[in-house]
């Protein structure tokens, strides 16, 4: 008679009664017995399917993000920045600051006789008196 034994880290098994276990999927970890992939938290991804652990997703990089289960970071798009790695999400430039790139890890003083608004990707000339 056959005895059930866990499937081994990095793979998991979501079919009661199958035989093989299935590879752990990107953005994913699987501990040993896992029934289902557990997604790596945000701000950090992995492109890799066989995981067996948060601690092996990598953490995203400064100026970049990456929410729960990605498989790649995302370069925060101009107007905002993240200025620490392992982010989930990238925050506007305050008003009085811009980023006109992508990937920014902080924001510029607006410039004399422009304005910014929170969140701008660059400065806008003041209106003539």
């Amino acid at each position: 008679m056959a005895t059930c034994r866990p499937c081994a880290a990095g793979t998991y098994q979501d079919e009661p009664g199958l035989p093989v276990c299935k590879a752990c999927v990107a953005g994913h970890y699987c501990e040993e017995g896992a029934p289902v992939p557990t997604a790596c938290a945000a701000g950090s991804f992995s492109n890799a399917s066989d995981l067996t652990s948060q601690a092996e997703c990598t953490v995203t990089a400064a100026g970049s993000f990456s929410r729960r289960g990605s498989a790649e970071q995302t370069e925060c798009s101009p107007g905002t920045y993240t200025a620490e790695s392992g982010m989930g999400m990238c925050a506007k430039c305050e008003g009085g600051k811009y980023q006109p790139n992508k990937g920014a890890t902080q924001c510029a003083p607006c410039l004399k006789g422009h304005y910014c608004k929170h969140g701008a990707s660059r400065p806008v000339p003041c209106p003539e008196p």
